[in-house]
């Protein structure tokens, strides 16, 4: 069974209004590397719906871990980015560092 490749991994967020306004993130090649840029929900659902895979990713005793799967909820015609229900609780984005 092949393993779909993850493009971004999601680290921390940036909540404003009880929502996530934003979030930081890195390009699966330049996470070793710390080149974290910020993106608006609406980039990362744009990158999404292009077909690349995002992750978050979580920091256990300096070393990254890899988390769930990032997707996109629609709810009365707004769209949202969220994780799996069925993940460890770390690895959801409300519970991701906060920036």
């Amino acid at each position: 069974m092949e393993i779909d490749r993850i493009n971004y991994w999601i680290s921390e967020v940036c909540i404003k209004d009880g929502h996530i306004h934003s979030v930081r993130l890195y390009r699966d090649s330049e996470l070793a590397y710390g080149l974290d840029q910020t993106w608006t929900v609406q980039q990362v659902i744009d990158t999404i719906n292009k077909g690349y895979n995002i992750n978050t990713i979580v920091n256990v005793k300096g070393r990254w871990v890899s988390g769930a799967r990032v997707k996109i909820m629609t709810i009365g015609g707004t769209s949202y980015i969220t994780t799996e229900r069925d993940e460890s609780a770390p690895d959801n984005l409300e519970n991701l560092p906060k920036f």
